[in-house]
């Protein structure tokens, strides 16, 4: 075992960087993050025999490592760190898409210089537990074997159910299953069929303001006003931190975006407040619009819902847009590499107005660089019609 700090440094630090992603030894991995030579150098000692150890300098090291590795099974952090600190490795780790990643149990390393406040800001944020320097070697063992115990019977229980723990509905896995079947049951009877994919906007930054349980409660208001605004036939998932996704077999393209929209206004008139501030809180929804006789694939299906939702998020707060699959596919076998605006032009001098709308994603995400090379004079002489 190394003993000192300056020996520990170079092979702890280069451990993370060289290994690859599956696991090398039977021992459950764990990530300490401090920047102290010293306190690194206890962790190799407390960790080194009962568990495989990566060891990060600074916050962004650590997210790097939690990044590069997905058999980390815990988190040790510091607090106060350069590159980020804890609280911002607390907010990614919570906020992250990947939602094994979001439940990794984090413990906060506290000092005697971490205030009350700071405590009580790393439990809101989502901090499983705290523990206070120095520290001994049989608490910290006990400590982490409790909770690597704990994490691994939830992630069975996890594998084995189909239902989101926090809002009741059901979860990813069990809404492509059920959209199989609505796929399969709207081309049997040549039914049309719309997927809509639904996100809190900017929930993130929420996240940060309002620390973990708050945001809870918005997930779990939002959950049950899309909830209310669907039909008994339809299917509401949470696929997501902050996103849900919806099945409307059978449902005429119109209706369903009524329903995003509708969807969209009712969480925008929310009136929730945070230390005295009102709290906007707005959702923006992508949908897949999948015709009568138009093959559809659930994978494909969750994907083109997933462009819409993205094209309405850059847009803006509480956004609503739809791609018609059969469209979306003929624009995809179209396009070409590059797209030639003298054709665009010809096109449209020609009367194919329609053919150009149908590819108007693809053609303003192409000349998206043009865009943004132009002078704030020449987009609003464009805006003017000018040019």
């Amino acid at each position: 075992m190394l003993s000192t700090p300056e020996t520990t440094e170079t092979p702890a630090t280069a451990a993370f960087e060289s290994k690859p992603l599956s696991h090398q030894t039977d021992k459950p991995k764990v990530l300490f993050i401090d920047d102290s030579r010293l306190i690194r150098a206890a962790a190799i000692k407390m960790f080194a025999e009962e568990y495989e150890l990566i060891l990060a300098e600074n916050g962004r090291e650590g997210w790097a490592a939690l990044q590069n590795d997905n058999g980390i099974q815990m988190v040790f952090t510091d607090l106060v760190m350069p590159e980020l600190d804890g609280f911002e490795v607390l907010s990614l780790i919570r906020t992250s898409t990947d939602e094994m990643l979001r439940q990794l149990p984090v413990v906060v390393v506290t000092g005697a210089d971490n205030s009350d406040d700071a405590k009580t800001k790393a439990y809101n944020m989502g901090a499983t537990g705290f523990l206070t320097k120095p520290f001994d070697a049989a608490d910290v063992n006990s400590l982490a074997q409790t909770h690597i115990q704990t994490r691994q019977v939830t992630e069975q229980l996890q594998e084995q159910t189909l239902l989101d723990p926090l809002t009741g509905l059901i979860n990813k896995r069990g809404f492509s299953n059920q959209l199989d079947k609505d796929i399969s049951f709207s081309s049997r009877h040549s039914h049309q069929l719309t997927v809509l994919d639904i996100e809190i906007d900017v929930f993130k930054d929420m996240f940060v303001r309002i620390g973990r349980g708050g945001a809870e409660k918005i997930i779990c208001k939002v959950a049950s006003v899309i909830e209310e605004a669907v039909r008994k036939e339809d299917t509401v998932a949470r696929t997501g931190l902050a996103s849900f996704s919806v099945s409307l077999p059978a449902a005429d393209p119109d209706y369903s975006l009524l329903i995003a929209h509708r969807i969209s206004q009712t969480v925008g008139n929310f009136k929730a407040r945070h230390k005295g501030k009102l709290l906007p809180i707005t959702v923006s929804a992508g949908a897949c619009v999948v015709e009568k006789g138009v093959f559809a694939e659930t994978d494909v299906v969750l994907n083109v819902a997933s462009e819409a939702k993205g094209w309405a998020m850059s847009r803006g707060l509480s956004q609503v847009h739809s791609i018609d699959l059969g469209t979306y596919r003929q624009s995809t076998d179209n396009q070409q590499s590059t797209i030639s605006i003298d054709e665009v032009l010809e096109e449209i001098r020609k009367g194919g107005s329609r053919d150009v709308m149908s590819q108007m994603d693809y053609i303003l995400k192409a000349l998206g660089p043009l865009f943004k090379v132009m002078t704030d004079e020449q987009r609003q002489r464009i805006g003017r019609g000018d040019i």
